[in-house]
């Protein structure tokens, strides 16, 4: 029997064991180079997420107006219908009657701020500098609950915002710039 006819070296089985050693061979590099090679395909890459802001309004009484908030991007809180002064606290975690928010959420900006409207037309009562989220997890545990207080007469009406589509709103001036 010859060599060329022997079982062992048919061509098909170099071409089979050629394969089978480049697949080892790229395995191993994997191995070794660790994860790097991954990340570096990854910095390359660009993902465009969209930016969005979501708010529900929970009940209130007059005077007050309460907002859960998630964003994946800075957002802002515009007021109009009403002017005066709009105090904003914002609360990073907490419970809603017994559902807890905020495990996985972050101060997206100042915890308090105030903000003078000094027309009923859209306003900028709030910025925020990030998003809500701090880590993954389910809506809830990445949202912010922001309390607004304002003059009990009022009944002005609220809206969040990513910045990017607040662009062209005025900001309303901060209260203490009044005293000033």
């Amino acid at each position: 029997m010859t060599l060329m006819k022997s079982k062992i070296f048919r061509p098909r089985n170099f071409v089979l064991a050629y394969i089978a050693y480049e697949c080892a061979a790229v395995i191993a590099a994997a191995s070794l180079l660790g994860h790097t090679a991954n990340a570096q395909i990854l910095d390359r890459v660009s993902f465009k997420i969209p930016q969005r802001a979501v708010m529900a309004r929970l009940p209130s009484e007059p005077g007050l107006t309460r907002l859960v908030v998630t964003s994946n991007a800075p957002f802002t809180v515009i007021a109009s219908g009403a002017v005066g002064d709009f105090e904003v606290q914002v609360l990073s975690e907490g419970h809603i009657n017994t559902t807890a928010f905020g495990a996985n959420a972050q101060m997206p900006g100042p915890a308090n701020h105030c903000a003078s409207a000094v027309t009923p037309q859209d306003s900028i009562i709030y910025a925020a500098a990030q998003k809500t989220a701090r880590a993954p997890g389910d809506i809830l545990s990445q949202s912010v609950m922001i309390e607004i207080r304002y003059d009990k007469s009022a009944a002005p009406n609220f809206a969040v915002k990513t910045q990017v589509n607040s662009q062209g709103l005025i900001p309303a001036p901060d209260c203490a710039s009044k005293l000033g």
